[in-house]
């Protein structure tokens, strides 16, 4: 219901907000919802070594759900992303610059992103030992780090197209897109559980240091569908 709701409320956003989604030139500031789905690729030796050896398996990854709030202020554009998936999630803010010409049947922008990159992987630590507070609970492992990345957004206006008429018109332009992170100064990783639930959930945990780090680059590429009038 909650997750129902917030997207009622981007969608309302973007009729109200200002523009064509078909970015063909003919609008000079566009906001676009696009919602699709994504997949993240990390080269991950030392972490799938350790645990091939201490569980005899290694990372299960479900494709991700990706959300992006774009805004095109003619040449550049901005926005926020999320890529949500099983065990990997990223998200980012980012700003960059239009491509391709202003008629062009693609509309592609090539973005520098500043994120965070997270994985819960269902592992525990080998020989690890909770403590008195930790037994008992459902415990997790956590991996977090910041990132910096390129990414590119790309809208395909000869797919777009429109329902409804007049001002009550919804916009539809398919896109697809790349994204590559980079996390320059490493992650780490925490074992714990939730305490709370809801929005008032915390995260009780203690660093661990005898499981590997994830590959420091990723790779995500995805489609998308994006929403507006």
């Amino acid at each position: 219901m909650k997750k129902n709701l917030i997207l009622f409320v981007l969608i309302f956003l973007c009729k109200i907000a200002c523009c064509q989604v078909n970015l063909n030139g003919t609008e000079d500031h566009v906001m676009i919802v696009s919602l699709g789905a994504d997949r993240t690729f990390i080269n991950n030796p030392a972490f799938n070594s350790w645990a091939e050896t201490n569980y005899n398996r290694k990372i299960d990854y479900v494709a991700s759900f990706s959300f992006d709030l774009n805004i095109v202020l003619n040449y550049a554009d901005m926005g926020i992303d999320l890529n949500a998936g099983s065990p990997y999630i990223n998200g980012s803010v980012y700003y960059g610059r239009r491509l391709t010409s202003m008629k062009s049947a693609v509309s592609s922008f090539l973005n520098i992103e500043l994120g965070g990159f997270f994985a819960a992987p269902r592992f525990a630590p080998a020989n690890y030992t909770p403590t008195p507070d930790e037994q008992g609970k459902k415990l997790e492992l956590h991996y977090s780090a910041a990132y910096i990345g390129l990414s590119s957004r790309n809208y395909l206006n000869k797919l777009h197209f429109k329902k409804g008429k007049g001002k009550n018109a919804v916009s539809f332009n398919p896109g697809f897109n790349f994204e590559f992170g980079y996390e320059p100064w490493g992650g780490d990783w925490r074992y714990g559980y939730y305490k709370g639930s809801g929005k008032s959930a915390q995260f009780i945990s203690n660093k661990v240091y005898n499981v590997p780090a994830l590959g420091n680059v990723f790779f995500n590429a995805g489609i998308s569908l994006g929403i507006g009038n």
